[in-house]
Parts: structure tokens; C-alpha cells; sequence
């Protein structure tokens, strides 16, 4: 795991790289406002397929190689950056460095599979908030990094020079990650297919596909997603301009303060999926979805506040850090419930979900920021208001053995086990298929919450498989 949320943290860094860099970017090739916006729109939107395309790899190959392969082909743009003098080739590479976000699919399905459903939210928030940290460190370092380069040469060759350092440390991470990963408790994927314990091939792959794109709460999430980690992706390519141009500040100083916003990571998302978790242990699910609600809600309204303190910067930094936290803290509840959507699309989830949040970044980043007849403060406020109507949605999330945020179970309805099993076919169950799904059930009925007396209904769980067994 400590090559994963690490290879992660590397992708955000090189990706937002260029955002501090903007100012002498735009000097050197020439760049108009719309395309900076572009630009920083590609950044977030290249990763959409990619992000696709990784949760289906994880479940099918397994997140070791389709990790480890995304890391090394993503070298390549970076180290291309470095020679860039067109628009076009700008816009083409930071669009493919934007591919490694990607990588956070992968780390969220090893969390998920290495940890217990009890404490799966706070596991996915750690890894993938520790990840997410790098786009505020890159608001840091990236200036200092360029100021080094400076005394070397010019200001139009060093931001191209501190394109080099993430090339490599993304050449380091793929090859750590093919050697020393394994795919999930059990062992690789390759070897348990070999074994008849798994099933990799086309045909698997597809129902693995159909299982997750069929369950809508899967698209609840991918909206709501965009509008707290899509809304964090477009914060961080646009913070550092917004200061420096407001309040007249130097690039350092401008940099310095965006940098405020990622740095929350290193404590905000992971709060947000440990208070998920202890809602879940006192209300069940029903408390997790309050808990996304209430936070990316409050969050929408931080942000409304935010666009109306323009005129100080004291107040524009105190209102950015309570936006940020808040926001961060939505996306890490928002992956305490991700894993309980689909045992057997894991990956699938875990990948259009991450992929809806790059999808609305992109549109927010051109809807928003994009044109400059908009004043960008006005554009944070309007922000504002549509998180908080876009994070409505949670409401009709309904599990039939959980219930939903104003209704409980219906009365008779299937169990845990009936839930994540109906993914199978009679034949796969035969087969024992599903033995996976059946062990991932039991430990999943904790979101009962203990108001509903979650303990017994695991001792009724442990009671029936023992009947099973006995039958057998």
C-alpha cells in the first residue's frame, strides 16, 4: 500500500505542476486566458477513460500490473513537457499526465480488498487523501523548484527543467509496484487464475462491467463525486492565479497560500471516511449517507462564503481552508460507501465514480473559469450553489437491506447475502463463484449499525452458513 498512495501522491504532483508555473507558461508560448483554461480543462479530462479503464483492469488483471503499466507510460509526457513550445503540444501533454490520476482507482480497490468493511472508509480516505496531498505540496515545491533552475538559466528553460523530476519519480514507482505489489490478499491474480480461482478473461470481464453500470447507485456517486473531488481538482488549477491576481502578490506567495488547500489532505479526507465509519457503527449505512450529505452540503455553503471575501485576503484564506477541509472530508466519505455498492464490480465502481469526478471537474473548470468576461470570484459563488444542489442526489441512495437517509429497510427484504450474490448467475453460484460476495456479506452486515442490532444478525449469518455447511 505504501507504493500505492505514494505512486498517487506523484501523479497529483506532476499533474498539477504547471498550475503554479502558469504566469511564465504563458509568457513563453504565448498562451491566451481561454487557453490556460483549456489547458488546465485537459488536465482533469484526460484521465476520464483512464480512470474507466483502470477499475475494469483491476478486476480482470488485478491492480498490480494495470498500476504499475499506468506509472511508466506516464513518465513519457512528462519528460516531453520539457520540450514543449506550441499550445498544441502543451494542451496534448498535460492532458496525458492527467492520465495518472488514474492511479487513485487502483489505490482505492487495494484499500477496499485489503481492509474490513469496519474500517474500509477511513482505509480508502488515508490512502487516497494522503494521494491527493500532492496538489497542495506541488503549489510548494514547484516555485521553489523553478527558483533553483533560475540561477542555472532562463525562466522560460526552468519551468520546463521541473518537468524532470516527476518523469523519473513516475519510472520509480511503476517498477516498484510491478516488483513488490501483490493484487489482493490472496495472491496475484495471474496465479489464482492459473489455480481455477479466478476467472480473467473477456467474457468476465463483461458481466464484472454490466454488474456495475447496471446499479444506479453507482451514478448517484459519480455526480456527487464531481462536485467534491471534481470541485477540488478545479480548486487546485485555479487558486494560485486567483491570488496572485487579486491581491497582487508575488508567485511564491501566491503558491504558498494554494498550496493551503491540498495540504489539507494530509488530515481532511481521512477524517472524513473515519467519521463515516463510526456513523456506520452507531447508525449503519444510513449515518454514512448523512454523513456525505451534511459535509459536501456545509461545503457548498463555505464555498458561497468564500466568493463574497474577495475584497480580503484573510478572510479569502480562512474561507479557502474550511472550504477545502470540508470538500476533502466529502470525498473521503464518499469512498466509505463506494465499496458496499458492488462486491463484484469493485473495480468498475471504484473507477466511473473516480472517473465522474474528473468528468465534472472538466465541465466546472469550462463552465466557471474558462471565460474571462466572468469575474472569478462571482464564478466561486455560483460554484457554491451548485454543490449544494448537486449533493441532493444522496438522498435517493436506497440499500434494500440498509435503507436510505429518511427511510429504513422494507419490512422483508432480501439480506446481505442476497444483495451482493444476485450478481451471479445460477450456474456461477453453482459453481461457488460468489464465494467471495458470500464472505464479503457477512462482514458487510455491521452497516446495520448497532441500533439494529447488527451482532445478532451476524450470529444468524454464522448460524445459517453453518447449516449450509452441515448440508453440504
Amino acid at each position: 500500500m505504501l507504493s500505492a498512495w505514494f505512486a498517487f501522491f506523484i501523479s497529483f504532483c506532476s499533474t498539477f505542476m504547471a498550475a503554479p508555473l502558469m504566469p511564465i507558461i504563458r509568457d513563453d508560448l504565448n498562451l491566451t486566458a481561454t487557453q490556460s483554461g483549456n489547458a488546465a480543462s485537459a488536465s482533469i479530462a484526460g484521465t476520464v477513460a483512464a480512470r474507466i479503464l483502470m477499475g475494469s483492469l483491476c478486476d480482470t488483471i488485478g491492480p498490480r500490473k494495470a498500476y504499475g503499466v499506468l506509472m511508466l507510460l506516464t513518465a513519457l509526457p512528462c519528460f516531453a513537457m520539457t520540450v514543449v513550445t506550441t499550445y498544441a503540444e502543451f494542451l496534448i501533454c498535460r492532458c496525458l499526465i492527467g492520465f495518472s490520476l488514474a492511479s487513485f482507482v487502483g489505490t482505492q480497490y487495494w484499500s477496499s480488498t485489503m481492509f474490513t468493511p469496519k474500517i474500509v472508509g477511513g482505509a480508502n480516505a488515508i490512502t487516497g487523501g494522503w494521494g491527493n496531498l500532492g496538489g497542495g505540496v506541488t503549489q510548494i515545491v514547484t516555485p521553489i523548484m523553478a527558483g533553483f533552475f533560475l540561477h542555472y538559466g532562463s525562466a522560460f528553460r526552468a519551468w520546463r527543467q521541473c518537468f524532470f523530476t516527476p518523469g523519473l519519480l513516475h519510472l520509480l514507482c511503476g517498477m516498484s509496484i510491478l516488483i513488490l505489489g501483490i493484487d489482493s490478499p490472496d495472491g496475484n491474480y495471474a496465479a489464482l487464475a492459473k489455480s481455477g480461482a479466478r476467472k480473467a478473461d473477456t467474457a468476465e470481464a463483461m458481466r464484472n462491467f454490466k454488474a456495475g453500470i447496471f446499479n444506479y447507485r453507482m451514478w448517484v456517486f459519480v455526480l456527487t463525486y464531481g462536485f467534491c473531488f471534481g470541485v477540488e481538482l478545479v480548486v487546485d488549477n485555479v487558486l494560485a492565479g486567483y491570488f496572485y491576481s487579486q491581491f497582487d502578490l508575488k508567485l511564491t506567495e501566491a503558491g504558498l497560500i494554494a498550496s493551503y488547500s491540498g495540504l489539507m489532505n494530509v488530515c481532511s479526507r481521512a477524517l472524513g471516511g473515519i467519521v463515516s465509519d463510526l456513523a456506520a457503527k452507531r447508525f449503519g449505512m444510513r449515518g454514512r449517507l448523512w454523513t456525505l450529505w451534511f459535509l459536501q452540503t456545509a461545503s457548498g455553503g463555505v464555498c458561497v462564503a468564500f466568493g463574497m471575501c474577495y475584497e480580503s485576503l484573510d478572510n479569502s484564506i480562512a474561507t479557502m481552508i474550511i472550504f477545502s477541509f470540508l470538500t476533502q472530508m466529502s470525498c473521503g466519505a464518499t469512498y466509505g460507501i463506494v465499496p458496499f455498492i458492488s462486491k463484484r464490480a469493485l473495480g468498475v465502481v471504484s473507477g466511473f465514480v473516480g472517473a465522474g469526478g474528473n468528468t465534472i471537474a472538466a465541465i466546472v473548470q469550462y463552465v466557471f473559469f474558462t471565460h474571462t468576461s466572468v469575474w472569478v470570484e462571482i464564478a466561486i459563488r455560483n460554484l457554491g450553489i451548485v454543490i449544494m444542489a448537486f449533493t441532493v442526489p444522496v438522498a435517493l441512495v436506497h440499500f434494500p437491506q440498509w435503507g436510505s437517509m429518511f427511510f429504513g429497510p422494507r419490512k422483508n427484504a432480501i439480506d446481505e447475502e442476497e444483495y451482493y450474490t444476485r450478481e451471479y448467475s445460477a450456474q456461477e453460484k453453482e459453481e461457488g463463484r460468489d464465494g467471495a460476495a458470500k464472505k464479503f456479506a457477512k462482514e458487510a452486515m455491521g452497516e446495520r449499525g448497532s441500533k439494529h442490532g447488527s451482532s445478532a444478525a451476524l450470529n444468524a449469518l454464522d448460524v445459517k452458513a453453518d447449516a449450509v455447511a452441515a448440508k453440504a
